[in-house]
């Protein structure tokens, strides 16, 4: 299944009256951490508040229950996807969304991060570590449907959107450098193995 991909020369920002919604992990009843109710509920708000604009949501991955009731959200589910349409629903969104209530690393995150495409999580897990708040990305401290519509708002009308996916580009290069794990690994292996 191939998406049509966001074209970032032409859409250097995010259009007044449209947002695109990148929501791994389409599970609600499966897997209560992934906070998928949030996320819905969270489209849901901002969709009723700002009924001029359109929202596109594009998931993947488990699906048990949940869809959006809102006129001005169009919601694309495709499955199980590869790495070829994983990269494409990436590069076809604005942002992503991974409200997890606990995560040790944010594989998602880190994909979006690496496309150029800033990710929304809760500022309590570890993928706070991954996300500097307002530079490459956008940490909600509250675990409400108020908080996330604001993320997506501040997004939707944030002048320096393209900045933003270029610093996310940007940060997880740093963070994922082979060097950055090697240094990393020494540091590990010498706290658990050599100091012993």
């Amino acid at each position: 299944m191939r998406l049509l991909k966001r074209n970032r020369a032409v859409e250097s920002k995010v259009v007044a009256d449209k947002i695109k919604v990148l929501l791994p992990s389409f599970c609600p009843k499966l897997n209560s951490n992934k906070s998928t109710d949030l996320a819905i509920a969270s489209i849901e708000y901002y969709a009723k508040v700002n009924r001029n604009v359109n929202i596109e949501v594009v998931s993947f991955g488990d699906y048990d229950a949940g869809e959006f009731t809102a006129s001005n959200v169009h919601h694309n589910y495709l499955g199980y996807v590869g790495c070829e349409d994983l990269i494409d629903a990436i590069d076809a969104c604005h942002i992503s969304l991974v409200l997890s209530k606990f995560e040790t690393f944010g594989q998602v995150v880190a994909e979006s991060m690496a496309r150029g495409t800033p990710v929304i999580a809760r500022s309590n897990t570890a993928i706070s570590e991954m996300i500097t708040h307002k530079r490459d990305g956008y940490l909600v401290e509250q675990s409400d449907v108020e908080s996330v519509a604001i993320a997506m708002e501040w997004f939707r009308t944030n002048e320096q959107y393209e900045k933003v996916c270029t610093e996310s580009r940007t940060k997880v290069g740093m963070l994922m450098d082979t060097t950055a794990f090697e240094v990393l690994y020494f540091k590990i292996l010498k706290e658990f193995y050599y100091e012993k």
